[in-house]
């Protein structure tokens, strides 16, 4: 049963209505029988007791759907095996399964391989295609449905197509993957949907102790909806760094942009050519709902306007990283930052002072190194 999450939330019905509705189509595939009536849900366990069944279960997020199509292993027959695959590894836990395997990412050759059969057909890529086959896999990060997506995009496409379209997929999401990954953010509560975001926009690759510390005041037990995250395949928590794939970082960004058509209405600065506007701008163009930038820029020297910062009065999460010692020069001087400012850091910082004014009482970590 392919699908399970989307085609659960597709039906509509209350919870009880859709297990039926799920059971009755379990049944209906494993016995080639038509619209087999469910009255309640030990049907299955009637019909199959005596019957040798393999059953896969793919994409399951609630445990009802696990009790509407396997809640117990009695409901099938002797030698039966069940396979369930999920991205929220407490459902398994909830249901007691003790036999969880977690599928690691293909190769980067397997990898290749994919693009590859979804795009021509066959493993290898034709003639001239190699060095833009590896791209495509690049930009999927390894994870299979952008694999597949970005493949399938490229399918009978001529090489110049290829590289036509490769510059808007370094920066944006292909919608099909869009509408797969939004189903998992879609599911979060509020607060958990804000701290993905903080994650995509700011946080990725950071240390997990220092995120937890700078987000402690932002977010009602901070520790525990990292967590949550983890468990639902949003993020991981390994060597004590949290990272979040590539592909869901531009989710996360995506979702940023759409938020105001204006730069910097927008809680984050995601892209660096918008930045640009909103900090080089003479006029503040910045408002309140910033809270975070992250800007880095290389091989151009910036003139950012003093004004740049006095209406982003929420700032709270500032970076700008230069890659040379005159890469900054700020225009009449810098005369104002949030007061609310837990992060700064600025390398090569063009002054030699802060504002007079500015306030250090929420400050946690300043790194101005050259």
């Amino acid at each position: 049963m392919v699908n399970i999450k989307e085609s659960y939330r597709q039906l509509g019905l209350d919870e009880k209505s859709a297990q039926l509705k799920l059971q009755s189509h379990m049944l209906s595939e494993m016995l080639n029988q038509k619209d087999i009536m469910v009255p309640n849900l030990g049907v299955a366990q009637e019909r199959l007791k005596d019957k040798e069944i393999f059953l896969v279960l793919d994409d399951v997020d609630r445990l009802e759907q696990l009790d509407a199509l396997a809640k117990e292993t009695r409901w099938f027959g002797p030698r039966s095996r069940i396979i369930i695959t999920t991205q929220d590894l407490r459902v398994l836990e909830a249901h007691g399964i003790n036999h969880i395997y977690k599928v690691d990412f293909p190769s980067t050759h397997e990898a290749f391989q994919m693009v590859c059969i979804y795009a021509f057909g066959q493993k290898n890529p034709e003639y001239d295609f190699t060095e833009l086959v590896w791209e495509v896999a690049n930009l999927a990060s390894q994870l299979p449905l952008g694999l597949k997506v970005m493949g399938s995009h490229f399918k009978r496409k001529s090489k110049q197509e290829w590289k036509n379209a490769l510059p808007s997929l370094k920066n944006r999401l292909h919608a099909d993957i869009v509408s797969v990954l939004k189903v998992s953010y879609d599911a979060l509560c509020d607060d958990n949907k804000n701290l993905f975001i903080h994650i995509a926009c700011y946080f990725n690759h950071e240390e997990l102790e220092k995120v937890v510390a700078y987000l402690a005041n932002c977010f009602e037990n901070v520790r525990h909806r990292l967590d949550v995250l983890a468990e639902k395949s949003l993020l991981s928590m390994e060597n004590s760094k949290i990272g979040m794939h590539s592909l869901l970082v531009k989710l996360g960004k995506d979702i940023v942009r759409k938020q105001f058509d204006e730069p910097g209405q927008r809680q984050f600065f995601v892209d660096s050519g918008e930045n640009c506007e909103v900090l080089l701008a003479d006029e503040a163009t910045g408002s309140r709902g910033v809270i975070g930038i992250d800007c880095r820029f290389n091989g151009r020297k910036l003139n950012i306007s003093g004004r740049a910062f006095e209406r982003m009065s929420n700032l709270q999460f500032l970076r700008l990283k230069g890659f040379y010692y005159d890469a900054w020069y700020i225009s009449h001087g810098l005369s104002y930052l949030s007061p609310k400012l837990r992060i700064l850091d600025w390398n090569y910082f063009p002054a030699t002072r802060l504002p007079s004014n500015f306030n250090l009482k929420f400050l946690a970590e300043l790194d101005m190194s050259k």
